[in-house]
């Protein structure tokens, strides 16, 4: 059993997609309540920029620092010691490290994978692996896909709600 964090350590994320938004959402980061501990992106360049930062000009590095000068770090490889990163979804979700995710990606592809991996997780515990577990999960597929479509209709509407002065208190 992995030990809970105490109330003064940092929410340690990983930031699935490290592209321009993800590049902004690593900039707003305050480094003295949150430790990136993962990136996932299949793109070695944004990954690169994910380190270093957008150096296309100095707009562009002013709002996408990167993780080293976020974090302070001296060389990519020092940076690769405290950041693992992925190129696929899932291994960075078993990441045991990672306590929450930041989300940079088109949702609907990931909608469906995120309401269905709690329910995998929990029903290959129960079953193990096998038909049993395949069979199971035919039944339950049908129940994740319209709740994820439901929500990403829902999302102009959500976000027609969130106003500057709303916008704090959310977080």
């Amino acid at each position: 059993q992995e030990p809970k964090p105490g109330p003064n350590e940092k929410l340690r994320v990983a930031i699935i997609g490290s592209g321009d938004e993800g590049q902004v959402l690593i900039n707003a980061l305050n480094p003295n309540y949150v430790q990136t501990v993962a990136i996932c992106d299949i793109r070695p360049f944004n990954v690169h920029r994910a380190f270093h930062g957008d150096h296309a000009g100095d707009v562009a590095l002013a709002n996408r620092c990167g993780l080293m000068t976020k974090y302070g770090w001296k060389s990519e490889d020092e940076a690769r010691k405290n950041v693992k990163v992925y190129s696929e979804i899932a291994e960075c979700l078993a990441n045991k490290a990672v306590e929450a995710v930041i989300i940079a990606l088109p949702l609907q592809p990931l909608a469906l994978f995120v309401l269905r991996s709690p329910i995998e997780f929990v029903m290959s515990k129960l079953l193990g692996p096998g038909e049993a577990l395949t069979i199971v999960s035919l039944l339950y597929a049908p129940l994740t896909e319209e709740p994820a479509e439901w929500a990403l209709l829902l999302m102009p509407f959500i976000r027609s709600l969130v106003t500057r002065r709303s916008a704090i208190p959310l977080a």
